[in-house]
């Protein structure tokens, strides 16, 4: 080969020189080519769904506009063990333990000082019924259940909350707490803690409050929460929920959502229950004067049954507005019915049943007007556990309303209608009685049965033998119900301490 090159022009050296270096440039070009940018990293993860906050819509919004990627339109916070994540995915998600498949993508996004990692689903999967467990066996092995599903039958007690600063933010957040326990107990007395809890609630709102509200727990029992709008409960049930270690990805969504949640969530708890479903026991009855008429019964007792129903719902916190400046950036929503199948010509006072309640639901004006035909849930209590001045008859304390169709009331007998008036006049007197000031299109005074003009959500699970709570002696004690007579009252205090 040597002796062939020798005996070559140099202009042919020179040729066969180059050729060979065109032939190695595109190997050295390749070897020098970078490696592909890897935008996403494909996952499985499984975790407690969460609804985002309000507080965190803006930030999504703003990721939207920086990454390229298109992002499917619906949105929720995955909770797992290790991290918190932003799931982007094409169908609405509700909570539950959901299982996710997808890209999990290079760019986070940051919600107060923690770092989301972001996910955009390829499919979401949603479990809401949970493998039974028992409270003792969740305390005494938590790490065995954490970021399980559990259903757990039990009492639940729970109170509701809304944090509606009404600042201009359009901020609203409710949350829901609460216990489970094996054991149920009789009614508790709030009379004695009446101002401790209005400076709670109004000013100050803490767990402390809270745990006097659900009573004095002895027994082995779980905390629960979730941040959607419900009743307040008092009732044996069926909770499906997650189990959580309120640290690390928990700990850090319970302080960044703000408002009440952080304030009232027990996060020093070793674990808590994130309710994911409830179904109340309660037994079915086919009308209200069953009730009505056979109350030694049915009193004491959690049912479910249909009836017309017309009233109001009342917000605590713009009855306050009515006659103050400044007022509690906490809301509860007082609702109050009056409920029956048929109305006698002329009407029997056991045609018609009062139902009252309390929520977290939002409403801007203090009075709102209600009807329809509605199935109810709740316990069945003495007027008088409400308010002395009522008169005598029961009451049913509602856990839940879910309209099911319209009422024609102009077809009503106008007798008919009086005495419905009459009974929503009393009923919302005995709300917002106690709060100073007039209030436009609620009456302040109760009025005595004998000057009335003359009047001619749920799903239950069945209960063999319904549970009666034990009636004290001597003197009876106001029940948790009388916690919808108290609202009224903190409210009173929370101005005398404001003027103080």
């Amino acid at each position: 080969m040597m002796s062939m090159v020798g005996k070559m022009p140099l202009g042919k050296i020179i040729v066969v020189l180059v050729l060979l270096m065109l032939l190695a440039m595109p190997m050295a070009v390749s070897a020098q080519l970078p490696e592909p940018e890897i935008k996403s990293i494909l996952v499985t993860l499984e975790g407690a769904a969460f609804p985002i906050p309000d507080s965190l819509e803006d930030d999504v919004s703003e990721y939207r506009k920086v990454v390229p990627e298109g992002l499917p339109t619906y949105v929720f916070l995955l909770a797992t063990k290790e991290e918190l994540s932003l799931v982007f995915t094409r169908e609405k998600v509700d909570k539950g333990l959901a299982t996710v498949e997808g890209e999990k993508l290079l760019r986070s996004l940051t919600w107060e000082d923690t770092e989301l990692s972001v996910i955009k689903a390829e499919s979401v999967s949603i479990k809401k019924e949970g493998d039974p467990a028992t409270i003792s066996a969740i305390l005494s092995n938590p790490d065995e259940y954490v970021l399980k599903l559990v259903k757990v039958d039990a009492t639940l007690r729970q109170v509701s909350i809304l944090y509606d600063p009404d600042d201009g933010t359009g901020i609203e957040l409710p949350v829901t707490v609460g216990v489970v326990v094996d054991s149920p107990r009789a009614p508790v007395d709030f009379v004695d803690y009446m101002p401790k809890k209005v400076k709670g609630l109004h000013d100050n709102p803490s767990r402390d409050l809270t745990d006097r509200l659900l009573g004095d727990i002895t027994e082995p029992y779980l905390h629960t929460f979730h941040f959607e709008e419900d009743f307040w409960i008092d009732s044996k049930a069926v909770v499906n929920a997650i189990v959580l270690y309120p640290k690390g990805a928990i700990a850090d969504l319970i302080r960044n959502i703000g408002g009440l949640e952080s304030e009232l969530i027990h996060t020093d708890e070793k674990v808590l229950l994130y309710i994911v479903e409830t179904r109340l026991r309660s037994t079915e009855v086919p009308s209200v004067r069953e009730m009505t008429t056979n109350p030694d019964k049915y009193k004491g007792n959690v049912v479910t049954f249909t009836a017309f129903g017309k009233g109001g719902t009342i917000s605590v916190q713009e009855a306050i507005k009515e006659s103050e400046e400044e007022y509690p950036p906490a809301d509860v929503l007082l609702h109050g019915l009056a409920s029956w199948n048929k109305i006698s010509v002329p009407p029997e006072k056991e045609d018609v049943l009062l139902t009252m309640g309390a929520s977290s639901h939002h409403q801007d004006y203090v009075l709102s007007d209600v009807e329809g035909e509605f199935k109810y849930i709740g316990k069945v209590i003495s007027s008088t556990q409400i308010n002395e001045s009522l008169p005598e008859g029961l009451v049913l304390i509602t856990y839940g309303r879910e309209k099911i169709g319209q009422l024609d009331y102009m077809k009503l007998a106008e007798s008919a209608k009086e005495t419905i008036e009459g009974k929503i006049s009393n009923l919302n007197a005995a709300l917002v009685g106690p709060i100073p000031g007039e209030i436009v299109g609620i009456p302040k005074e109760i009025t005595p049965p004998e000057e009335i003009a003359p009047a001619s959500i749920l799903t239950p699970v069945p209960t063999p033998t319904p549970y009666v709570y034990p009636t004290p002696t001597p003197t009876p004690v106001p029940g948790f119900e009388v916690v919808f007579a108290i609202i009224g009252l903190l409210v009173v205090a929370y101005l005398i301490r404001r003027r103080r």
